[in-house]
């Protein structure tokens, strides 16, 4: 039965205010389920080495060393090249792998000897092949990955491809929880609005390049 002018009238008006209304109902959980697709989690299991991607070095340094005092590995190795500028201004040459060394070390109680640096990477590919070679060289069967948790999906995606011809080496991804923002109420703080952003636009770029 065909409708009339008025009751498609009618439907014109109503149909925006209901999807407006049901937005704001479930706004919370499309949030969270935005956020939540950014994050990836193996099972969590003893491994021979956990390797701490540069970036975040507090975040990532203190859930790595929880890991290590749990015994989940007997090493640690912290990647990246990149000299961050605001240390880089007070004159002190530490690579954001350094800088994870140093945070694992004296603030997390991780001994010196079972913390090594890998001074390569100034991406999240490059990282992936610096760690692959690593593993490879080292005839290690499983390792772990340690990333900020709105960064791990993006780890996954991209160390799976760079692993998937090394059959013999075993992955387990875990996400570090981040220091200034809850991850389940992202959009409430400047730093979670932030880095969900750039996370999305990181994932497109990765998506067209590699």
């Amino acid at each position: 039965m065909k409708l009339s002018a008025k009751k498609r009238w009618i439907i014109f008006i109503a149909a925006p205010i209901i999807i407006v209304f049901l937005l704001i109902i479930f706004r919370v959980s499309i949030l969270r389920s935005i956020g939540n697709y950014l994050i990836y989690q193996d099972k969590l299991q003893p491994c021979e080495v956990i390797f701490v991607l540069s970036g975040s070095a507090d975040e990532r340094a203190k859930h790595a060393a929880f890991l290590f005092h749990k015994k989940y590995a007997p090493q640690i190795v912290c990647t990246g090249a990149i000299i961050p500028e605001n240390i880089e201004l007070l004159d002190l040459p530490y690579t954001e792998a350094e800088l994870t060394k140093i945070a694992l070390t004296k603030r997390y109680q991780v001994p010196d000897t079972a913390v090594h640096c890998l001074l390569e990477g100034t991406s999240t590919k490059e990282e992936a092949d610096a760690i692959a070679e690593y593993a490879q060289k080292l005839n290690l069967k499983k390792i772990m990955i340690i990333s900020t948790a709105f960064h791990t999906n993006r780890v996954r995606q991209i160390f799976q491809k760079k692993f998937r011809q090394n059959k013999n080496i075993s992955l387990c991804i875990q996400p570090a929880p981040a220091l200034d923002y809850n991850e389940h109420y992202w959009w409430k703080d400047e730093e979670g609005l932030l880095t969900v952003y750039t996370e999305y636009a990181k994932k497109m770029y990765y998506f067209f390049k590699y």
